[in-house]
């Protein structure tokens, strides 16, 4: 009996520091990867959640992938009730990183893309004008040329901005 308690501590020992030493290596320039690829690859869109649900990095950029993931979880779900469930969770961890960070380019632009992209008769689309103008005001101080370029594309994209915003972002993406 006591060698089966100890097998038992042993295992679960073993448990609980592969999943610190797995949450310790989880960095943001990974999170941004994996989150591209879990777009359309659902088993990488649960093991990125996982990853982030058990990270003890306390970046604020991970609540709002943990958001951002929350919704595609949506995207991949099959019943309505589950894609609805799962957008309200991504909302509310959205709300949360943008108490934190209201300034933050890249949540921002993390929830803008997940907004525009639900159906407007969810009622969960209200932050696109106030994401997109923190956007606008965030660009020319944001030192992430890449995410910036990836911003600007987007809004250009999706026709989000009127002639004057479109003319001030094409000036930044120079």
């Amino acid at each position: 009996m006591e060698k089966v308690k100890l097998q038992f501590f042993l295992i679960s020992l073993i448990s609980i520091l592969f999943i610190h030493l797995k949450a310790a290596v989880l960095t943001i320039e990974k999170v941004r990867l994996d989150y591209r690829n879990a777009v359309e690859n659902e088993l990488v869109a649960k093991q990125l959640l996982d990853d982030l649900q058990h990270s003890s990095n306390q970046n604020i950029l991970f609540i709002g992938y943990q958001a951002a993931t929350e919704a595609l979880m949506a995207k991949h779900a099959f019943m309505p009730t589950s894609k609805y469930s799962w957008c309200k969770k991504s909302m509310s961890h959205f709300e949360q990183a943008i108490a934190i960070a209201p300034e933050n380019l890249e949540i921002r632009y993390l929830r803008l893309a997940v907004e525009v992209n639900l159906p407007s008769i969810l009622g969960m689309s209200d932050d696109i004008p106030a994401d997109k103008q923190q956007i606008i005001l965030s660009l020319p101080r944001s030192e992430n040329t890449s995410l910036n370029k990836e911003v600007i594309r987007f809004l250009l994209d999706r026709k989000l901005c009127t002639p004057s915003e479109q003319e001030t972002i094409k000036r930044l993406n120079k």
